[in-house]
């Protein structure tokens, strides 16, 4: 009984070929002759091309310019830039998504995804944008001093076909809100205070002429 040999091909390719592109790897497969003692068989040659398809690379970059850490009041609001950077092959959607929702009153800003263009063949252009994570502290009367920290992930998947998904990314930032607050709806007496204080200063002078 014959016995097929089988081998196999591995073809290895540079990260900077675009996706779907179609390559060919040519074949040329040699045999001996064997000989026998009634039947002998002789030797050749053939060649054939294998085909391959550059399949989809999915990796990202994520930079934090400014750090994951801010200081910031009350009544203030951290702003955190994150720089993405596509390194893939092929148009990609990143989803943003926020894993520790907050349930008390910190309040949450910002965009739940974002399209790179393919780092191969583009130029450079569209490769990398910036998303921004606004965070605003609880604000209610009184001394405050609170910290807090949020978990964003990253997912990079190929335009089109979410099937197709690459490692995620994941950031920790955090915020710590130190300071007073004057609480909610502190801006009408505070107008108030402030035209009051200048009336008595306008009377004051007046009575002086």
């Amino acid at each position: 009984v014959n016995t097929p040999w089988v081998s196999w091909l591995t073809v290895t390719v540079n990260e900077d070929i675009q996706f779907n592109t179609v390559g060919t790897v040519k074949i040329k497969a040699i045999s001996d002759p064997v000989s026998g003692f009634l039947l002998g068989v002789k030797g050749g040659s053939r060649e054939f091309d294998v085909g391959f398809v550059i399949g989809f690379w999915p990796v990202i970059s994520p930079e934090i310019p400014k750090g994951n850490f801010q200081e910031i009041g009350p009544l203030d609001t951290a702003d955190f830039e994150i720089d993405i950077e596509n390194l893939g092959n092929a148009v990609t959607y990143v989803a943003i998504e926020l894993l520790d929702v907050p349930e008390d009153e910190w309040s949450i800003s910002m965009p739940s995804s974002v399209h790179l263009a393919s780092n191969v063949g583009a130029s450079g252009t569209g490769t990398q944008k910036t998303v921004h994570l606004q965070i605003k502290p609880p604000y209610g009367f009184g001394l405050h001093n609170e910290r807090k920290s949020f978990r964003v992930r990253l997912t990079p998947s190929l335009l089109g076909d979410p099937s197709q998904v690459g490692q995620s990314e994941e950031i920790v930032f955090t915020v710590q809100s130190v300071g007073m607050s004057p609480g909610v709806g502190y801006e009408i007496p505070l107008i108030v205070s402030v035209l009051v204080i200048i009336g008595f200063i306008f009377y004051f002078f007046r009575r002086r002429k």
